[in-house]
């Protein structure tokens, strides 16, 4: 961040800003990096073991590049004005989709089995999501990011077929020049667009939360307390570990996509409304 010194966001800033989100799902912030900053962040990328096609996570730990744009003075006044000062960043990762590739599914963003609750019909803001597009993203079909507008104020987007919903009115696909962001809320139903070009598409997200989208009790457990879960039988051991906030040997990837045998009491009850796009 420029001399490590934020400017701080005006009510009017703040006022504004949330009104269009909670209207539209999203906030666009075009042009916000200039070509030197933007030719930088493509090399940083280019030295990251990308798969052909998904996600390579974490990347705040790989380059000071990275981490310097979470606090950038052109983003992190966005994020405070939606979600308060008391955030953290929950994930990193840079998405790739290879030239030819079709759409990812349609899906919101959050835990898998369970998405967040809704809440008297209304979903709440647990994930701010910020994608940061490096290349040329002004037309369709570059593999740009899709999302239906408005669409996380409706309580759940299951049933029917997800086809659909690329004909919906209020379909937008996000259209904008290199070193662009974009703000969306995690229950915004989204995708991305064909990759009709003879490169990869490359993009690099965040997601903001909450401090407290954690344990309160600690970071991890008492090494003592560990020790003790492993000595007792199964299935209680796996049950506890899971429990207290034994961390999965997967890594803390695994506490949002959980797997059965590391996370058994997602075995113990189906889901009423199962995470999209699972």
């Amino acid at each position: 961040m420029t001399n490590g010194v934020l400017p701080r966001p005006t009510r009017e800033f703040v006022d504004q800003t949330r009104r269009k989100f909670s209207d539209d799902g999203f906030v666009i912030l075009p042009s916000i990096f200039d070509s030197e900053r933007i030719c930088r962040l493509l090399h940083a990328i280019e030295q990251l073991s990308l798969p052909y096609r998904g996600d390579f996570r974490p990347i705040i730990d790989k380059s000071p590049l990275f981490l310097d744009l979470i606090d950038d003075p052109a983003v992190l006044p966005t994020a405070l004005a939606l979600m308060g000062g008391d955030l953290h960043v929950l994930t990193s990762h840079v998405t790739t989709i290879p030239p030819g590739a079709g759409p990812m599914v349609w899906h919101e963003d959050g835990p898998r089995p369970w998405s967040y609750p809704d809440v008297g019909g209304l979903r709440p803001l647990m994930l701010l999501r910020l994608g940061i597009f490096l290349q040329d993203l002004s037309f369709p079909g570059r593999g740009n990011l899709v999302v239906v507008r408005g669409s996380h104020r409706e309580p759940f987007h299951h049933g029917g077929d997800p086809e659909q919903r690329w004909a919906h009115a209020e379909l937008i696909r996000i259209c904008v020049p290199p070193g662009s962001a974009v703000f969306f809320h995690n229950a915004l139903w989204h995708t991305t667009d064909h990759n009709r070009q003879t490169w990869p598409r490359h993009a690099i997200y965040f997601a903001y939360g909450h401090t407290w989208h954690r344990p309160v009790d600690w970071f991890r457990p008492p090494q003592t307390l560990v020790e003790h879960i492993q000595t007792l039988p199964e299935p209680r051991r796996g049950l506890l570990a899971q429990l207290v906030g034994v961390e999965p040997s997967c890594g803390a990837y695994a506490y949002m996509f959980p797997e059965p045998d590391e996370f058994p009491g997602i075995s113990l009850v189906e889901p009423d409304v199962p995470a999209s796009g699972a």
